[in-house]
């Protein structure tokens, strides 16, 4: 991308006023490109949900994963997201009421 770009380098605040006034186009920029892997056949789109770095015969409902489980949790994952996009937010407003005086 560097390279594209001839070595540009944006500064933080050129960033983050491009992720504050671009919210949306960048969420469907995520998902767009998700699709595209899934085009590419680089990943298959299945979901997946292993509980810890081992496989076990058992099936507790602590472990056990059903789509309604996985939809809340890809929702509680949407909703972190979108929170900590807001601290960012907060984060910025801060920093550009403050000044620096000599």
């Amino acid at each position: 991308m560097q390279w594209l770009l001839e070595a540009i380098c944006p500064n933080y605040h050129s960033i983050a006023d491009f992720r504050k006034d671009n919210p949306k186009a960048l969420k469907q920029l995520f998902k767009l490109f998700v699709s595209f892997l899934k085009n590419a056949d680089l990943i298959t789109g299945e979901t997946i949900a292993i509980d810890g770095t081992k496989s076990r015969a058992h099936n507790s409902k602590k472990s056990n994963y059903n789509q309604r489980k996985i939809d809340k949790h890809k929702e509680y994952i949407e909703l972190k997201t979108q929170e900590y996009l807001n601290e960012l937010d907060k984060n910025d407003v801060k920093e550009d009421a403050i000044k620096i005086s000599n």
